[in-house]
């Protein structure tokens, strides 16, 4: 508790007289008719940006004629706004109007690194957004502010200091029930070190540690005119932190593009027996690769004996550096489970080269623990893909829903390394019209994750805040 009082203290209370200067000042000088996106990290390539892009594509479409100006507050100093448009057409199939855009570039970027602080990270990071966030209002204060990568002490700080209208799109809550269960029940995991798990007191002290800071959360909160949020999971979590009523919005996953795709998998696996089991995912500590590393080789070791060939490719981006060296891990982890010739990785592959890669694999791979929606699930099963995805969060709760044996099953659920290889092989042992059964199962469900119904209930989140 004093830590976070003399955190409160050093951040916040000598700027106090500032903000009140400052808010009616910005009120006064408010740009009319700009909508301002705040998203640091719009060049990252995950399936958050693809939010950031279609919902920016759809505005403007809606609201072109209204000479609205769209602002991105962008952390990407590195490159330019011509390299950052060009990557999310490449990357994501969208082309917004660049003429009716404005990059803000926010220096500061550096301070949410989640690598500059490996202890207290929650509060740290959310205090850094602070600093961020307050660079970005004084640069540009838009009359409408959308935060879609879900820094939430930027809502109040654009709300209260700036005069905007405040909306956010929530991928996932910065603190879960989850995560607090995860340490009362003392189980360790990439957000709860063992070294904490294995201490009573430790435990005690974090535990009360995310409890405040989940009444933060909440206080949040209250800058906010519109919530919405990208599924079930993150639905059910936002609704109680928060108590407020979100407005679900599916992602955008472009199934009309992966829907077209011819999958020769069935065709590569008659006549080369070699069955492809692809993985798309950013190189994060969440998404579990050493999970699917561990399955493969589980799922590899059984084929073999019957001549089959099973490949692994995964398709990771890589942000920063610390992901770099995560890649690198993998893959020496890959050479001590003697599957490195059978794993290839392309990391930061264009769309082109990803649309090439989901049209000959037959199997799709998903192992994040509560993932909060999983556009990569979505997309695998409209271009034919069988998925195996982990049991919890939204692809169980919102796309798979439906899992083998089930009469009318859309794919698997697994949970541990041996269950994800035992799928593989139960997959590859089906039959190719059961597996065709499971894959036509898949598809007549993914329409309420098109480009168009995303773009359609945006509109109608978004419209109180833009009358």
């Amino acid at each position: 508790m004093g830590i976070l009082v003399s955190l409160s203290i050093i951040f916040f209370l000598p700027s106090i007289p500032f903000l009140i200067f400052l808010s009616i000042y910005l009120r006064l000088t408010k740009n009319k008719n700009s909508v301002g996106f705040f998203h640091p990290y719009c060049n990252a390539g995950g399936g958050g940006e693809r939010v950031l892009w279609c919902a920016l594509n759809g505005m403007q479409k809606r609201y072109g004629n209204r000479g609205i100006k769209f602002i991105i507050y962008s952390g990407d100093i590195d490159v330019t706004a011509k390299d950052i448009l060009e990557k999310a057409k490449n990357r994501f199939n969208v082309k917004v109007t660049e003429n009716k855009i404005k990059f803000i570039f926010l220096r500061w970027r550096w301070l949410l690194e989640a690598s500059n602080y490996p202890r207290f990270t929650l509060i740290l990071q959310t205090l850094a957004g602070y600093y961020v966030g307050l660079e970005g209002l004084l640069k540009y204060n838009p009359e409408v502010l959308i935060d879609t990568m879900g820094y939430p002490i930027v809502l109040p700080l654009f709300k209260w200091i700036g005069g905007c209208k405040v909306s956010c799109y929530v991928h996932y809550p910065t603190i879960s029930t989850e995560m607090i269960e995860s340490v009362e029940n003392r189980k360790s995991s990439y957000n709860n070190a063992e070294w904490i798990s294995k201490s009573f007191i430790l435990s005690y002290a974090k535990l009360f540690y995310y409890k405040l800071f989940a009444i933060f959360y909440r206080f949040c909160s209250l800058g906010t005119d519109v919530v919405m949020v990208n599924g079930s999971w993150t639905e059910n979590h936002i609704n109680s932190l928060w108590n407020c009523r979100s407005r679900k919005v599916y992602p955008p996953c472009n199934i009309e593009e992966f829907l077209m795709i011819r999958n020769t998998a069935e065709d590569i696996f008659k006549n080369e027996k070699v069955v492809q089991v692809l993985s798309i995912g950013q190189i994060r500590p969440e998404k579990n690769h050493r999970l699917q590393l561990e399955a493969f080789s589980i799922a590899k070791e059984l084929l073999d004996k019957e001549n089959i060939k099973l490949k692994l490719i995964i398709v990771g981006g890589c942000r920063n550096e610390e992901d770099i060296q995560r890649y690198e891990m993998l893959k020496d982890y890959s050479s001590k489970l003697s599957i490195s010739e059978d794993v290839i990785w392309k990391v930061n592959c264009p769309f082109g080269k990803l649309l090439e890669l989901l049209s000959t694999s037959l199997i799709g791979i998903h192992t994040m623990i509560n993932e909060h929606f999983g556009i990569s699930v979505v997309e695998q099963m409209a271009a034919g893909n069988i998925m195996i995805s982990h049991n919890s969060g939204g692809p169980m709760m919102d796309i798979i829903v439906e899992k083998y044996p089930s009469k009318n099953a859309r794919g698997f659920l697994a949970t541990t390394a041996i269950e994800y290889g035992e799928s593989i092989v139960k997959i590859v042992k089906l039959g190719k019209i059961e597996r065709d059964k499971i894959k036509e199962e898949a598809k007549k469900h993914l329409e309420k994750f098109s480009d168009t119904i995303f773009e359609d209930n945006w509109y109608n989140g978004i419209k109180y805040i833009m009358n």
